[in-house]
């Protein structure tokens, strides 16, 4: 069992909402209005996702789940991923914000928008939990289970007031002048890169540091306090560190970063990250790109 000790969330994380807030936030960065509500509707997608997510984790720790916690995150059974994706698909219509603009010079479309979102949010999870939910990590014994449903639920969260954040900044630094993709990046992504604090967002409302410190809390009274073996209720690529919490060791791990597709993110890595390369296909969406956003 690893130090008590209030965890942050690591770098590998952190890649995933990278990812998942570039992917989105450029769709016109002439066109202030389409830019946010696709940043907005598209973090709902990504939101939605993650509430999936940990449902299913629930479900499986309180053995209601049907099938396969693989298939239960992609099943969208209540259709509720399905309703954001189709809101954001819909920015792009006859009519709405962002008409004409989808393929031009600095514009996605809708499939690429809901992909990096639903994507990532599927990365995210096993990120944390392993590469194969159903590799028997998730239990449905006590602490454990309300342990691994806490983890879940908090991780989600975090991830969400991350792209809140992101958001929030991109607005402002078009309002300020900012013309293209790498003046938001430089605006938003030039504080200190401190692993938990989302790889050097700039978060001046402090909400982003406040979910993840949440998220540590929660994994100290919920599991630790409770004699749960974070390693193994928590097998992802930050075992050892990041969310389990001992940052020290995980930032002392550099060699055990395997090697990654640069391709999968429109930014470099730092070269200290431990990166999630493990493909989790969704139905019905376009494979993300770097070429434009």
């Amino acid at each position: 069992m690893l130090p008590r000790k209030a965890p942050s969330i690591c770098a590998a994380i952190a890649s995933a909402l990278i990812f998942a807030a570039t992917g989105t936030a450029f769709a016109q960065i002439g066109n202030s209005k389409c830019v946010d509500r696709t940043a907005n509707d598209g973090r709902k997608v990504s939101s939605t996702q993650n509430k999936e997510n940990r449902n299913c984790i629930k479900a499986a720790g309180s053995s209601k789940l049907v099938g396969t916690i693989e298939a239960c995150t992609t099943a969208d059974s209540k259709g509720k991923v399905t309703k954001r994706r189709d809101r954001v698909s819909g920015l792009f219509g006859v009519g709405n914000t962002c008409e004409a603009l989808e393929n031009s010079d600095l514009v996605s479309n809708g499939a690429t928008v809901n992909s990096a979102q639903q994507t990532e949010s599927l990365a995210f999870i096993h990120d944390v939990f392993g590469a194969d939910l159903d590799g028997g990590q998730i239990v449905t014994t006590s602490p454990e289970r309300k342990c691994q449903d806490r983890i879940a639920n908090r991780a989600g969260r975090f991830m969400d007031e991350w792209l809140k954040g992101y958001r929030s900044c991109q607005r402002a630094a078009i309002s300020g002048g900012a013309g293209d993709t790498a003046a938001v990046l430089a605006a938003c992504l030039s504080g200190t890169g401190i692993n938990g604090t989302g790889s050097a967002l700039i978060d001046g409302s402090g909400k982003v540091g406040k979910a993840g410190a949440k998220l540590g809390k929660d994994i100290v009274s919920k599991c630790t306090d409770k004699g749960v073996d974070t390693d193994a209720a928590a097998p992802g690529v930050c075992v050892g560190g990041g969310v389990q919490g001992n940052f020290s060791a995980y930032r002392m791990r550099p060699s055990a970063a395997p090697a990654v597709p640069r391709s999968r993110l429109p930014i470099s890595p730092p070269s200290t990250a431990i990166w999630s390369t493990t493909a989790h296909p969704i139905p019905a969406a376009a494979p993300p790109t770097t070429a434009r956003f």
